[in-house]
């Protein structure tokens, strides 16, 4: 997140493919517009593949405005 590492463990489900799941518990306003890069790559040949999402929240009002 940010440039940080925060999982490197995968699952090998197949001999062809491996899955790797992140859940970040307790979300607080400090993840708010924070970066997740999910990077995959096979070998040493080809470019890695990668994916970008921002975190967005939106939380119900607590007390009545």
């Amino acid at each position: 997140m940010n440039g940080r590492l925060l999982d490197d463990v995968s699952e090998r489900l197949r001999p062809h493919l491996v899955t790797n799941r992140l859940t970040i518990n307790h979300l607080t306003r400090s993840h708010l517009q924070a970066n997740l890069v999910c990077e995959a790559s096979n070998s040493n040949n080809s470019l890695p593949v990668k994916s970008d999402i921002r975190i967005e929240m939106n939380c119900e009002c607590l007390y009545w405005c």
